[in-house]
């Protein structure tokens, strides 16, 4: 082909002419005139590349107040500030705002656990308060609020208009690494929620935190799986503290004391898993296993459950490296990989071996089916967080996902090259093409912009896409801050 002045697109089977113009926002007549070379742009085959012309695409423009990067003719404004620690809002059947506010603790910075009604000027009113931190979730569903209280252990709370509530679904085994996700509820009418593990990579050890308090607490798989012959020591393990405990000796996979071909059984409730159950929490069961940390749950217009998964990490006893976070479709009864799989691809990879450790090996010898591959990647440590789909016209990219991408800049206390997430990004579920949708540009200096968005959400029928950002951490340049946290407005 001639010299393409932009970057080159790779066909795909259902691809046409006027689809990928529509997917990169390109002219029709713009995107041919680029492919000259092709003699019958109606009739593209799979494998094929296609020219995408340099600059054809969305125009961005810097919002210099908020240091924020957006596509031409959006605009962004605070709409809720003082918050400290944030990590969901949702919307009532008539439009009205809630915001829940975690009880999160950054160093010696704590706030309280609750949740706020947001009136229409920005200002807010206390509705309840006294939850078990850190709170990870809020949706709204028939006439009351749905709360993930993710402490130890782990329960779903049911909050009604008046300010009172119930407990759903208790006794959860949140409390180790990663917690409960937001709550969702299908056209089913059911509610749909995950949990995620209580080790990094299925192995109990130095780098969990929690020891000191649960020395048996480990991850409750939900199939039963025959172990390999591997045990984990490295050299830290024999020294720090934890807690008011001194961690010693081996550590084994999903904390047993493994022999070959032993079979660690399943046992609810379990980790690692997507939950469905009835709105009252009755009937609740396993949707499809073997991921990580699925944070963000949601479904799209037509039906289908989609989740954020965030990839393992280079520490503990059994460190993974460069492994992909994951936006994944979610099918009933499937497996998705974990411990043993990042993205589906192999930790036996050598993608995955750190650099001066030892090459990650299958814990398990009975693995499941692994489910399709992921829709999109992320680069590692992106952090995925909650999405939202575009079901309206009003805005644009009708359809695509819009994902938070909560943001990394440190990773086991070493620099990343570049920081990674601190941006919302569009995914087309249909084609995997990810795309920058709001770009913080100076991640370790964010200013008055946003720090780390932790949602993306819609306020259906308005054209206006909500952003909660979770504030300043101690991790982007200034130490942790109460009243940092935000609800980011942004419209067209």
């Amino acid at each position: 082909m001639t010299r393409c002045d932009g970057f080159l697109y790779t066909v795909r089977e259902g691809d046409t002419i006027v689809s990928i113009a529509r997917m990169h926002h390109i002219k029709l007549a713009e995107l041919i005139v680029a492919n000259s070379h092709i003699d019958d742009p109606t009739k593209l085959s799979p494998g094929q590349e296609v020219c995408i012309p340099q600059g054809k695409g969305i125009n961005q423009v810097v919002e210099p107040d908020f240091g924020v990067q957006l596509p031409t003719g959006y605009r962004i404004k605070k709409y809720v500030k003082d918050l400290t620690f944030p990590t969901g809002i949702t919307f009532s059947d008539a439009g009205e705002m809630y915001v829940v506010e975690s009880g999160y603790r950054a160093g010696s910075v704590l706030g309280s656990a609750r949740v706020l009604r947001v009136y229409p000027d920005g200002s807010t009113a206390e509705v309840t308060r006294g939850f078990l931190p850190p709170v990870t979730g809020i949706t709204w569903y028939d006439e009351s609020l749905y709360v993930s209280e993710s402490g130890y252990p782990g329960q779903i709370t049911r909050v009604f208009p008046d300010g009172s509530r119930e407990a759903v679904i208790n006794n959860l085994p949140t409390g180790g690494d990663y917690q409960l996700s937001q709550v969702v509820f299908g056209p089913d009418g059911r509610m749909y929620f995950g949990i995620g593990t209580v080790t990094n990579s299925g192995v109990v050890g130095p780098d969990n935190t929690w020891l000191g308090k649960r020395p048996r607490f480990r991850d409750f798989p939900s199939r039963n799986f025959e172990l390999a012959e591997r045990s984990f020591v490295s050299e830290n393990v024999l020294k720090p503290e934890i807690g008011n405990s001194t961690v010693t000796g081996a550590f084994q996979p999903f904390g047993t004391a493994a022999k070959p071909g032993q079979t660690v059984k399943s046992q609810f409730p379990y980790t690692g898993v997507i939950y469905q159950a009835n709105p009252d929490g009755s009937g609740m069961k396993v949707f499809a296993d073997g991921v990580r940390n699925p944070f963000g749950l949601g479904f799209a217009p037509g039906g289908s459950l989609f989740a954020t998964d965030n990839g393992m990490d280079i520490r503990g006893s059994r460190p993974v490296a460069n492994a992909w976070d994951t936006f994944e479709e979610i099918n009933f009864g499937e497996w998705y990989g974990w411990p043993d799989y990042n993205a589906r691809v192999p930790v036996t990879d050598p993608r995955f071996k750190p650099d001066g450790g030892p090459q990650p090996q299958f814990l398990i010898t009975n693995q499941p089916p692994l489910a399709e591959g992921p829709v999109a990647l992320f680069e590692p440590h992106s952090v995925p967080a909650k999405f939202d789909f575009l079901t309206g016209t009003e805005f644009g990219f009708q359809g695509e996902a819009f994902v938070a991408l909560f943001g990394h800049i440190d990773h086991m206390a070493e620099p990343l090259p570049e920081p990674a997430g601190f941006k919302i990004i569009r995914v087309n579920i249909e084609t995997g093409e990810v795309n920058d949708f709001m770009v913080i540009l100076d991640p370790r200096n964010p200013g008055n912009g946003p720090v780390h968005p932790i949602q993306a959400r819609f306020c259906p029928g308005t054209g206006k896409l909500y952003v909660v950002d979770f504030g300043q951490t101690g991790d982007t340049g200034g130490p942790p801050k109460r009243k940092s946290g935000a609800i980011w407005e942004i419209s067209r």
